[in-house]
């Protein structure tokens, strides 16, 4: 699929949306340029999946520890219930 673009001020160029979505960029993507022989190859830049792990894996850990934080504070209203009603808090 060739498609002729116009260059704007400071070397814009906006890409059509049948060419962004076939090579999956979307708004916020980085897009690598390559300099060929006769010409240059724009490119989606491969995600960084190691850098997307652990982002998941900080959110699970937040999340995580806001759930035992959660399970402590219901723990500690069983205790005050059982205590007020004369019975054996743990």
């Amino acid at each position: 699929m060739a498609t002729t673009l116009k260059v704007r001020k400071k070397g814009i160029l906006i890409l059509p949306k049948g060419l962004r979505e076939k090579a999956g960029i979307k708004e916020g993507s980085t897009v690598v340029a390559t300099a060929v022989d006769d010409g240059i190859v724009l490119s989606p830049k491969e995600k960084d999946v190691v850098k997307e792990l652990l982002g998941l894996a900080k959110v699970s850990q937040q999340n995580r520890a806001n759930s035992i934080e959660r399970v402590r504070a219901l723990r500690h209203e069983i205790d005050e219930q059982r205590a007020s009603r004369g019975g054996r808090a743990s």
